[in-house]
């Protein structure tokens, strides 16, 4: 409106330039003029109107190309701005790929993450949802070639991509009872711009069966009769760009075990995988989250024990592993549901500071280790000599004379001390390699020739005492 009122407000001071400076006579030559800049201006503002509704439709099908099939509210008008549409949940149910290695960029094997027991508890109630973790490529295990299937060889998808993508990424059954029946179903969106075709191969496991779902939309999906079968094509017909194709994946458990089997995804230019897994019976150790020791002084011994019981559903085989200066009492063991065991950690600190740790608890049956943190502190304690300094009288000489002096321990723990010539390990370390080396290099001058050949004649004797019938240890001579 204002640039609207501007370009009026010029026009008019140029109408009235116009007529003051022309005569009286010749007004009449005025109304053209007024008429084009009226014909003008009608011509801007429609113009203005196209391009606001243009833009509408525009992002209207920005928005239907995302996917799903959320429509936004309609305006007053055709150039009245349209407001924010929000997002339908159908467009996060294929999500993009995430980038840098996976599943899906060569390698299946999976890094198993360390959980807290707490942690491990509640994956047990209530498993984790898959849905909301990046998105990883299928594993794409064998080419076809298109040319056997159809003349649609040209596509937009990458080749480390599969045509179609599956939703959810993986099946997994949880809380199942045997001699029962579960069912899951899985979608598959054609992600080219032509339409192609798809099916699951037979799983060839008893306890597993596939079948095609068809029906209108808005209606209850039917199981097809048949179900998929031979070559990519045969029995399935081609699914359009961005439409997808649901199988039901039905699960027929004998007992409370884990099952697990790769659904093979045929499609008209490669095979893939959708891994199915079933998690049955799981142990579960109720150990705490974090073990804080009591202050313990250098070089002692401190120790905790704590009762753990199997609260989980299934026989536990664990093992445990504890870094220095943690020590963990027993290594290993068995516990059936519902019983408890006594665990002994220990801690031996060399020096005063914090030491801090992880306890790692292997349960096996593919369950990811449990981390427990650890925490100590190594202290001094009140234990030293009565006196810092010990004067000796004066002596004669070729003479002796004692003074004696006492050790203090004030704390309420046993201390063994004994007394040395030198000061620190570190000096004493130095004395013992200064003093190896001078009883070497005698010796060798005692007997005889150099460091090397002494060596190599004790080899040598070695070799020829180990061929005899006496054994090869060197007797005193040697």
């Amino acid at each position: 409106r204002v640039q609207r009122a501007a370009a009026a407000g010029r026009v008019t001071r140029a109408r009235r330039e116009l007529i003051a400076a022309r005569p009286v006579g010749s007004l009449q030559s005025i109304r053209p003029d007024a008429r084009r800049v009226r014909a003008r201006r009608e011509e801007a503002r429609a113009a203005k109107e196209v391009e606001g509704v243009s833009e509408a439709f525009r992002s209207a099908g920005t928005r239907a190309m995302g996917g799903g099939a959320g429509r936004g509210e309609k305006g007053d008008g055709p150039g009245s701005p349209r407001p924010p549409t929000l997002r339908n949940p159908s467009h996060v149910k294929y999500k993009a790929y995430a980038s840098g290695d996976g599943p899906g960029s060569g390698s299946r094997t999976q890094t198993l993450t360390r959980k807290t027991a707490t942690q491990h508890l509640k994956d047990l109630r209530d498993p984790p949802d898959n849905l909301e973790q990046p998105r990883q490529r299928p594993e794409i295990v064998e080419f076809l070639n298109m040319c056997d299937y159809t003349h649609q060889v040209v596509s937009k998808v990458d080749v480390d991509e599969p045509l179609f993508q599956p939703f959810p990424p993986s099946i997994e059954y949880h809380r199942y009872e045997p001699f029962r029946t579960y069912e899951a179903l899985l979608w598959f969106r054609n992600n080219d711009y032509v339409p192609r075709r798809i099916k699951i191969e037979d799983p060839k496991n008893r306890h597993f069966i596939v079948r095609r779902m068809r029906g209108a939309k808005g209606e209850r999906l039917v199981e097809e009769k048949g179900g998929p079968g031979g070559k990519p094509g045969d029995g399935v017909g081609k699914i359009a760009p961005g439409m997808e194709v649901a199988f039901k994946v039905v699960f027929a458990p004998s007992d409370k075990g884990d099952y697990a089997v790769d659904l093979v995804v045929a499609t008209e230019r490669e095979k893939f995988i959708v891994p199915v897994r079933c998690v049955g019976n799981k142990p579960a150790l109720d150990f705490p989250d974090f073990v804080r020791l009591d202050p313990t002084p250098v070089k002692q011994w401190g120790h905790v024990v704590k009762t753990v019981r199997n609260v989980g559903a299934k026989t536990a085989r664990f093992r445990l592993f504890a870094p220095e200066p943690f020590t963990v009492s027993p290594a290993e063991g068995i516990l059936d549901v519902g019983e408890c065991a006594q665990v002994r950690l220990g801690f031996r600190p060399e020096a005063c500071g914090i030491y801090e740790g992880e306890l790692e608890v292997e349960l096996g049956d593919g369950l990811a280790p449990i981390s427990v943190g650890l925490k100590g502190e190594g202290c001094e304690i009140l234990a030293g000599l009565a006196q810092g300094e010990v004067e000796m009288l004066p002596t004669f000489i070729h003479k002796s004379s004692q003074r004696t002096f006492r050790v203090v321990n004030h704390s309420d723990v046993p201390v063994k001390f004994e007394v040395k010539k030198l000061a620190d390990s570190f000096l004493e370390e130095e004395a013992r390699t200064r003093v190896v080396s001078q009883f070497g290099e005698t010796l060798t001058r005692s007997l005889g020739g150099s460091h090397d050949d002494l060596r190599r004649a004790m080899i040598a004797g070695r070799r020829t005492r180990g061929d005899g019938e006496e054994g090869s240890e060197l007797s005193s001579e040697d």
